[in-house]
């Protein structure tokens, strides 16, 4: 049970909605009930508008310590550390989770230029919810952005590799997932639902 929750967590509920239409119309075996009738339990639990789907729910409940890469951006020696966190219907979750829900496009902290990102850690830290995000880094001005003269196309080309400090974000900095497509050293970046936290 444990590992089918972890499994759930990183999976949204419109392909759960898929998989149990699929699931209502296929043979009755045992274990396609118990399949179809996990999902509903899910989708149903998924209904309620809880804002945190926790790591206690299948780990120990106790604060974790703060790794090593996070600790010289928080004073807490321990935090409670978080699979998935949800924001205006929006599923975000660290990479170790889900990395389609991982990827984001962010505002840094005193900077008004969106910038991609994969989410490493969610945690709690005095009361606020933060992402520790890696960045891609702009691709550099050598490289011509074939994307740039369409405004109202969301693509933008980076570097594909992502830097390797991390800096913490607020959920309410966050614009959109994105959608990425690496090719070479350069990745191209495609703003999603660009409709929350606006």
């Amino acid at each position: 049970m444990a590992i089918w929750h972890a499994i759930s967590t990183s999976i949204s509920s419109g392909f759960l909605l898929i998989i149990s239409l699929w699931l209502s119309h296929s043979e009755q075996l045992p274990a396609i009930r118990e399949l179809r009738n996990l999902c509903k339990k899910y989708m149903s639990n998924n209904a309620k508008d809880n804002n945190l789907i926790s790591l206690s729910d299948y780990h120990d409940p106790s604060l974790l310590p703060v790794p090593g890469d996070l600790q010289p951006l928080t004073s807490c020696k321990h935090v409670a550390f978080h699979a998935c966190f949800q924001t205006g219907g929006i599923v975000n979750s660290c990479h170790s989770t889900y990395l389609g829900n991982t990827l984001i496009l962010f505002y840094p902290q005193d900077s008004r230029t969106p910038t991609p990102g994969c989410i490493k850690y969610i945690f709690e830290d005095h009361g606020s919810v933060w992402f520790a995000v890696h960045h891609h880094p702009l691709a550099p001005d050598s490289m011509i952005d074939p994307y740039c003269h369409y405004p109202y196309f969301p693509a933008w080309l980076y570097l594909a590799s992502l830097s390797e400090n991390i800096e913490l974000v607020l959920s309410s900095w966050v614009l959109s997932h994105i959608a990425q497509w690496c090719f070479s050293e350069l990745v191209v970046i495609l703003a999603l639902m660009m409709t929350y936290n606006r």
